[in-house]
This record gives structure tokens, C-alpha cells and sequence, in this order.
């Protein structure tokens, strides 16, 4: 029946394997920091109500196609919604509309997209250039490229590259000539040198290998208990567990359904995933 065939997709089903022990991130605070009032996803679709606070890393996940991945970009500005509004805490602890990636990125929102070759790296410009680039202007006296403070970039790029161990040679070798996990890193380490509140991550561990997974959770732990805040879509159900205490779930382009605490479990989400609520 449809519930075997679901454990069987999670593959625990037999070997009785337990959710990780490692708890996940409890939010501090219930101070908003990011909503949406009535964002419509897709024509016709439920709109959404959303709110993330301070400290809190949210999961968002789906199953490919239902909308969780336009979700994210109209949240991190790289995408138009067909209605609502997205609205940001600015500095003056007063929320603000954006619609655009600019006045996302004015207000403290970075994005990381898993698909790196399309979205994320310049292919064309070395490591170095691919981390600093976008801190080109707030380093900048004069002008965009006037007079570039590249002793402050060099520190940058240097505690990026240590912080998240990303094995490279030269800084002026192509992006291209790294591995695709160090690659992905690079992109992460461009969104941190940025210091952004908001980090939304579109499937950012797709194609990368475990340990490297396993650096980038430290990273978003450590992140958010500085006090940022995390909205992460992910299409591998096991890298919720221990890390998010709320993932919502998408179907047809709106949210299906929110999971929270011990509810997060590769069981659950999956039958969320296929549109079962509990119990049914």
C-alpha cells in the first residue's frame, strides 16, 4: 500500500534506523523578522501567509515542481510574485516591501542557489573574484572600482577560505578549475562575507559530498545562534533532521502543510510530500 511504499522510499523501513540524536536549533526569540501576506506562488494557486523570526532556520521542501523553489526566490527578491507582499525588519525595527533582488540585498537578505552553473558562479573569473566580488563597492572610496581597499578583501577572502575549509590553489586559478562541492562553497562564502540577517539557500547541498553537507550545517548553527536567520529548501528529507525546527511542506504551488519538532521525521515529510496529512 501507499504508506509501505513511502517507508520503503526513506529506506528505514526494515533496519529500524532512528532520527539523529543531534537536536535541532531552537529559536531564542519570537521576534519577526521576515513575512509574506497573501503571496501567490502560481495563477490560482492558495496564497500564503509567512512569517520567520530572528534566530529560527526554516526547512521548505516539496516534491519537484510544486512551487517550493519559486517559493524561495520571490523571498529572496531573484523572483517576481504574482501578488501579496514580501516585507523585511529594517534597521529602524520597522517593516518594509521589497520586490526587487536590490532591495533585498539593501536589507540584509543574501541567496545561495544549488544550481551553481546557472545562478551561482561567474565561470569566466577566478576563486578570488567569485567570493569578493559583490564587496567590491562597500570597499570602494571613490567610485565603484576607484580606489578598491584590496588589504581588506585579501583578509576576507582569506577567513572565508579557512572558515569553511575550501580547498583551492592558486586565488587566481579559474572557479571552474575547483571541485563542484568547493565550488558550492565559494558561493556560500560569497553570501557570509556579505553579512547578511536573512540567508535563503535553494537546495544548496545538491551534488556535494557528505562531509562537505555535514560543514555546512556547523556553519548554519553557528549563523543563526549570532542571531541571522536561515530559510532553507532542501530536496534530501535527512538534512531537516537535527538542523530545522519547522519545515513547511509545498504542494501545488502553496503550502500543504507545516512540520515542527519530533513531526520532522523522513516519514512524515514524505507523506506530506505526496499530499497525506497524520493519520491518514
Amino acid at each position: 500500500n501507499e504508506k509501505n511504499l513511502l517507508s520503503l522510499m526513506t529506506g528505514r523501513t526494515e533496519s529500524g534506523e532512528k532520527s539523529t540524536s543531534v537536536s535541532a536549533v531552537q529559536t531564542k526569540t519570537d521576534k519577526v523578522v521576515m513575512k509574506a501576506e497573501n503571496l501567490v506562488v502560481w495563477p490560482e494557486s492558495t496564497p500564503i501567509n509567512f512569517e520567520v523570526r530572528k534566530g529560527e532556520i526554516v526547512g521548505v521542501t516539496g516534491l519537484d515542481g510544486n512551487g517550493q523553489d519559486d517559493f524561495v526566490k520571490i523571498l529572496a527578491g531573484v523572483q517576481e510574485s504574482l501578488g501579496g507582499t514580501t516585507e523585511i525588519l529594517d534597521i529602524n525595527n520597522r517593516f518594509i516591501k521589497y520586490n526587487s533582488l536590490m532591495d533585498a540585498k539593501n536589507n540584509g537578505i543574501s541567496f545561495v542557489s544549488g544550481d551553481r552553473k546557472k545562478e551561482g558562479i561567474l565561470p569566466n573569473l577566478s576563486i578570488y573574484e567569485n567570493l569578493v566580488v559583490p564587496l567590491y563597492k562597500k570597499t570602494s572610496r571613490a567610485g565603484f572600482l576607484g580606489f578598491v581597499d584590496w588589504l581588506e578583501l585579501n583578509g576576507i577572502f582569506d577567513w572565508e577560505v579557512d572558515r569553511l575549509s575550501i580547498k583551492t590553489g592558486p586565488r587566481d586559478n579559474l572557479i571552474t578549475s575547483l571541485s563542484g562541492g568547493n565550488q558550492q562553497k565559494v558561493m556560500i562564502a560569497r553570501s557570509f562575507a556579505q553579512h547578511p540577517k536573512v540567508l535563503i539557500l535553494n537546495d544548496p547541498a545538491r551534488g556535494i559530498d557528505v562531509s562537505t553537507k555535514r560543514d555546512l550545517y556547523v556553519h548554519l548553527r553557528n549563523f543563526v545562534e549570532e542571531g541571522n536567520t536561515v530559510i532553507f529548501l532542501s530536496s534530501e528529507l535527512e538534512e531537516f533532521i537535527g538542523l530545522c525546527p519547522k519545515v513547511i511542506v509545498f504542494r501545488n504551488g502553496t503550502v500543504f502543510d507545516i512540520f515542527e519538532k519530533e513531526k520532522i521525521n523522513a516519514d512524515t515529510l514524505l507523506e506530506g510530500m505526496f499530499g497525506q496529512t497524520a493519520g491518514i
